[in-house]
């Protein structure tokens, strides 16, 4: 990821960018019938509606930070887990949360996590966005890593939007 493309961006700007992404995925989620989302899967045996709460679970793996909570306790894992497992692993269990659950509630829970993290943006000050952490990335396994704020914000975020939009569209398309 480039983060460097945000700086100079304002709240507004940043803002403008995440729901754009977000639009684009909504765009993709109401294009089918509603059991669509759920008839076809991927060769890892994901429907796109799984896609869904996944994008979702890691949107609010970002507010809770901005709210003062945690990214391991957002996404239902341990902090040993978020420390310790790759991705695939945590993602399998972060899938099995939402198993079963409708199209509309997992529609219902995007909208509001996504409302939510605007509003938390919103409230925040460029500075803070910017602020470097190491606590929150679970990609460091060897040695921390400072990286910014920004980076988890907008890679978790709108550009997550546009690589779980292409997976869903070739699902539908499958």
């Amino acid at each position: 990821m480039a983060v460097e493309q945000y700086r100079g961006k304002t709240i507004d700007g940043l803002v403008e960018e995440m729901d754009a992404a977000w639009q684009r995925l909504m765009d993709t989620m109401s294009a089918h019938p509603v059991e669509a989302y759920t008839a076809k899967h991927d060769p890892a045996g994901w429907t796109a509606l799984d896609h869904m709460a996944h994008v979702s679970a890691w949107e609010r793996s970002v507010l809770e930070p901005l709210q003062g909570g945690s990214r391991h306790e957002a996404l239902g894992l341990t902090d040993d887990q978020f420390a310790t497992m790759d991705f695939d692993e945590m993602n399998e269990i972060i899938r099995a949360q939402t198993r079963g659950h409708t199209y509309e509630e997992v529609m219902a829970d995007a909208r509001q996590v996504h409302e939510d993290l605007v509003d938390a943006v919103r409230s925040a000050s460029l500075e803070e966005l910017w602020e470097s952490t190491t606590e929150l990335c679970p990609d460091q396994r060897e040695q921390a890593r400072s990286r910014p704020f920004m980076e988890i914000l907008m890679s978790d975020g709108c550009e997550h939007f546009d690589e779980h939009r292409g997976y869903i569209e070739r699902i539908l398309a499958s």
